[in-house]
């Protein structure tokens, strides 16, 4: 197991929550009429066993999410408690190894037991946590990376804990040997647990898993099983006694379907120091530079998701819909197929763009923001376009997301997604298709120098785009319609879906091809 498995983990993870949040700028409506602040108030040390998932985040968690749900047959299809282990969880993954043979490295092993598991878990109530993360320079050039990362993954196993631990179990027989890796029975707060330590990585990379009551609880990072035994234990400020997410949880909050907490004002804190603030200028470039805590609530009213924030400012909270029913409108009813659930977003999605690409960009040095800024304006005037005019200003407010079809392991942001076309739709298949020839022929440069690249760029006959990876996963995939711009998850996904939608997404367009080169580099 080597230490960027887990860090690319931790950075994907903050993509999703990106995504999930689709726009954490400062609010526009006024603040609610609470004025709130942090309590360090803990539940009686005394008292033993959580009485819910959210006793075992703790409240100080830079960022992190609790999921619920809905009860399905597959939930509960694990082996049963007591049964023997065995050495294969899962008989793709093994179909997967055995097919790929010498081809899959430790990573890519490690990567598809983690799948597994995350598949399973996000059935039952479950969470994810990012307690804490640092920042150090590399020693060959100097720059800051991912250090010391602190990860929690909980879920109620509903007295099936099992299958868990053969996923974990899988994972370490494949990757370690007795030579190198060493396993110790601990305790904390009166629940027990297995600590795995591996030489090839560093001290503090503890690999810690066990069960505390009903909860199956799996952590990366120093000392970070024994902190979540101390919040179920009341020793430690949670997610539930938290004064000031208490308030901001309300009925929607307890009843979602999803929430994210995020601590900006701590992630600010820790890491500017050590990465020239890019945390305070990612903050920065969404608008939200004064946000001190975030939490989200995505729930259901019926089929139809809300998504509704707190945000902290100043020791005041504001409250805002990101999503909510009352935005659907009739014409838009169509594009959702029977009995699957969805959200309308209601915000200026260039807008949201503009931010979420300068969001990735401002966590770079300025050598390299300014370098990309740079190269960005070279590629739109060598190819004759300007995004902003040809494509996003084209676009409207209005965001449909759901989930039809079904990824086959049901994983969570494996959906489709339509953007309004309000503009000239023609414009905006023509330069996304500029853009994504131009994208692809520069990745062919790159594998042609010899140059490793995580995933080529490919276009199919019926004209979608989609991003072809070396592992078995294509997607996501992209097209244009005269109405919207539709994406899902692989090009199989988008097409089943235009399918079923029929007329109402409207023609895909087949752009022309136009005249590029309108200058030099």
């Amino acid at each position: 197991m080597r230490r960027r498995t887990v860090g690319a983990i931790g950075i994907g993870y903050g993509l999703c929550v990106i995504f999930v949040s689709l726009g954490c700028d400062a609010p526009d409506a006024p603040p609610t009429t609470r004025s709130v602040t942090s309590s360090t108030s803990v539940g009686d040390s005394g008292s033993r066993g959580p009485s819910d998932l959210a006793a075992l985040i703790p409240a100080d968690a830079m960022l992190g999410y609790y999921g619920r749900p809905k009860p399905e047959p597959s939930a509960t299809t694990t082996a049963p408690s007591g049964s023997p282990t065995v050495a294969g969880t899962n008989p793709l993954i093994d179909l997967i190894k055995d097919l790929a043979g010498q081809k899959l490295d430790a990573q890519a092993i490690v990567g598809l037991h983690l799948a597994d598991g995350f598949s399973r878990m996000i059935v039952r109530p479950n969470a994810l946590v990012m307690l804490s993360v640092k920042a150090r320079p590399t020693e060959k050039s100097g720059k800051p990376r991912m250090d010391r990362l602190r990860l929690a993954a909980i879920a109620r196993t509903d007295g099936r804990a099992e299958i868990f631990k053969q996923i974990i179990q899988a994972a370490v027989r494949d990757v370690t040997d007795a030579g190198v890796a060493t396993l110790t029975t601990k305790e904390a707060d009166g629940w027990r647990y297995q600590e795995l330590r591996d030489s090839r990585l560093q001290e503090y990379d503890h690999i810690c898993w066990g069960e505390i009551d009903d909860f199956f609880v799996a952590t990366y990072g120093e000392d970070v099983w024994p902190e979540i035994a101390a919040c179920a234990a009341g020793r430690k400020p949670s997610l539930e006694t938290d004064e000031w997410l208490r308030e901001a949880r309300t009925a929607d909050g307890r009843n979602a379907s999803l929430e994210v907490f995020m601590n900006a004002a701590r992630i600010r804190a820790e890491l500017d120091p050590h990465v020239e603030d890019s945390a305070s200028a990612f903050f920065n470039s969404w608008d939200a530079g004064g946000v001190e805590r975030g939490y989200w609530a995505l729930g259901m009213h019926g089929r139809a998701m809300y998504n509704i924030a707190h945000l902290q400012i100043k020791g005041r909270t504001y409250e805002r819909r990101y999503a909510h029913p009352d935005f659907l409108e009739p014409a838009m009813k169509g594009l959702i197929p029977p009995d699957t659930n969805f959200a309308v977003y209601q915000l200026p999605v260039a807008r949201f763009l503009n931010r979420f690409i300068s969001g990735l960009v401002a966590t770079r040095d300025p050598t390299t923001r300014a370098e990309v800024e740079l190269t960005w304006a070279r590629i739109q005037k060598k190819h004759n376009f300007d995004a902003q005019r040809d494509l996003l200003d084209h676009l409207g407010k209005k965001l449909v997301i759901h989930r039809f079809p079904m990824h086959p392991m049901k994983l969570p942001f494996m959906v489709t997604v339509l953007v309004e076309v309000t503009g000239d739709a023609q414009r905006v298949a023509q330069t996304m298709d500029v853009m994504c020839s131009a994208w692809q022929n520069a990745l062919v440069a790159d594998l042609e120098k010899g140059i490793v690249v995580p995933a080529t760029l490919s276009q199919e006959y019926d004209g979608i785009w989609y991003l072809d990876f070396r592992v078995p996963l294509a997607g996501p995939a992209w097209i244009v319609t005269d109405r919207y711009l539709v994406a899902s998850w692989s090009p199989h996904a988008l097409r089943a879906y235009l399918n079923a939608a029929g007329d109402v997404v409207g023609t895909p367009i087949r752009a022309s091809k136009r005249e590029t080169g309108g200058g030099s580099e």
